[in-house]
């Protein structure tokens, strides 16, 4: 009977001291609002794609988004230099659109997704002519201007066999 009592006293310190110290524990997100769509996670926002900044205030791809000046070199064609425009997609947070992009697609910009720092160009015809560009970059933000190196391929399929040419090319923000 003693035991009994024991473990009963033993059980209900138990229960009591844990409901005392989760009563005691701190919301880490009361204070916390995080924007567009993402949650609090211990204090710290969890951001959806797209988005990034301690309240995920900030879209990914404003800091891709400008004029670029361009310095190409390929292997199947003349080293160039030319300025692109990376601006907003209209329908998607992750993606961009790229005008003049390898000193053509001016009429149909290449779209381009892009994550904290890097740029994707899925395969894709831009003007439907049978050419095709790849590729991706690398944004520096650590150096002012910020640039992205990029590695791309551009395929003419109507060549037969296709035209592939290899580039790489540095971009320096204006």
């Amino acid at each position: 009977m003693k035991k009994l009592q024991t473990l009963t006293l033993l059980a209900a310190l138990t229960i009591g001291s844990m409901t005392l110290l989760n009563s005691c524990a701190k919301d880490l997100c009361k204070d916390v609002v995080c924007e567009n769509g993402g949650n609090c996670v211990e204090g710290d926002c969890d951001c959806l794609d797209g988005y990034e900044g301690t309240l995920c205030e900030t879209q990914i791809r404003t800091k891709f988004q400008g004029t670029w000046q361009v310095t190409e070199s390929c292997d199947q064609t003349p080293d160039l230099t030319y300025s692109i425009t990376i601006g907003p997609h209209s329908t998607q947070v992750t993606q961009v659109n790229i005008t003049n992009f390898w000193n053509a697609f001016v009429d149909n910009p290449v779209v381009a997704s892009v994550t904290t720092n890097t740029i994707t160009i899925a395969s894709q015809q831009p003007d439907n002519d049978g050419w095709i560009v790849v590729g991706s970059g690398t944004l520096n933000t650590s150096v002012t201007p910020n640039t992205i190196d990029w590695e791309f391929t551009v395929t003419d399929t109507n060549d037969d066999p296709d035209w592939i040419n290899q580039c790489t090319a540095a971009s320096v923000k204006l």
